[in-house]
């Protein structure tokens, strides 16, 4: 019937949502979502990745043979660790008992040692076989400085600075050996006939320059002490010849080792040896000359 406010407007009734019916309660439809994305039960709105179902989840599951499989504890404990929100530690493999370059081992309990191992003989017997053949060499210096005892006699200058010069052919020469002996070692130089003669010339420029030097701090300690140039200039140049020699020698003998099939490192007490000879055997032929000559010079 009409409205005394106006004119009578048609009221329809409000729209129910698809699926509901008058009288039934109004049920909550779900929107869809993404493949792969569920909704999280915990918050409106929210989405979390689906994960797929493990093996374990699933539930146990047999093999072939009909055996149950074997249950990875390290993927529990790293799974665990994931759902925490801790990095998972990461497996560490045992500790392999290593040995030193020497032999002996560096984690076990130290072992006992015995003075009559069948490795100290061994080793006793490779060195002292050599130190004795050293020996036997070195001894017969004495017979050159029998050869030359009138020389010893009569310069007494030759026989105080005879260790002197040894001992600077000796050291120069060890110097020369360990460093040839060291680039074998390191593979920087191969024991090759190429390799050994560019290595003995660079040496000798070496000893070159070294001979010069200390054969000027030779000459000059000499004058300072006894007060002769004469006697001087036959150390001096003693000692020149004797590095030079020390220098050239000691650069070559670890490649003769290493071709005759012997050990190189036997190189620096051979370089000893044979310069202390060599050393007596150039300091009597020098002073000999230079001593002998002025005193023919002076009339003496």
């Amino acid at each position: 019937m009409p409205s005394a406010c106006g004119p009578h407007v048609a009221r329809t009734a409000p729209r129910l949502p698809a699926g509901s019916e008058p009288g039934r309660p109004r049920t909550r439809t779900h929107r869809a979502l993404p493949h792969g994305l569920l909704r999280r039960p915990g918050g409106r709105g929210s989405r979390s990745m689906h994960r797929k179902s493990t093996p374990q989840e699933n539930g146990p599951s047999t093999t072939t043979t009909g055996q149950p499989p074997r249950v990875d504890v390290s993927s529990d404990v790293e799974a665990s660790g994931a759902g925490s929100g801790k990095p998972a530690a990461a497996k560490r493999p045992p500790r392999a008992k290593r040995e030193s370059p020497g032999g002996r081992l560096t984690e076990r309990e130290p072992q006992g040692f015995s003075l009559f191992e069948e490795d100290t003989l061994a080793e006793a017997w490779s060195r002292g076989r050599w130190l004795l053949g050293l020996l036997v060499l070195q001894s017969s210096s004495s017979f050159v400085l029998e050869s030359y005892e009138g020389l010893v006699r009569e310069h007494l200058v030759v026989t105080l600075f005879l260790t002197m010069l040894v001992g600077a052919g000796g050291n120069a020469g060890n110097q020369s050996a360990i460093q040839v002996i060291r680039q074998l070692a390191t593979r920087e130089i191969r024991p090759t006939m190429r390799s050994a003669v560019a290595t003995i010339l660079k040496q000798v420029r070496v000893g070159l320059l070294l001979g010069a030097g200390l054969s000027a701090g030779g000459f000059v300690r000499v004058f300072v002490t006894q007060g002769s140039v004469v006697d001087a200039a036959a150390i001096s140049s003693s000692l020149f010849l004797i590095v030079l020699a020390s220098v050239v020698l000691g650069s070559t003998l670890p490649f003769a080792l290493a071709k005759a099939g012997l050990d190189p490192i036997h190189a620096g007490s051979t370089i000893q040896v044979i310069m202390d000879v060599l050393g007596v055997v150039i300091t009597c032929v020098m002073c000999s000359a230079v001593l002998g000559q002025t005193a023919a010079a002076l009339g003496v």
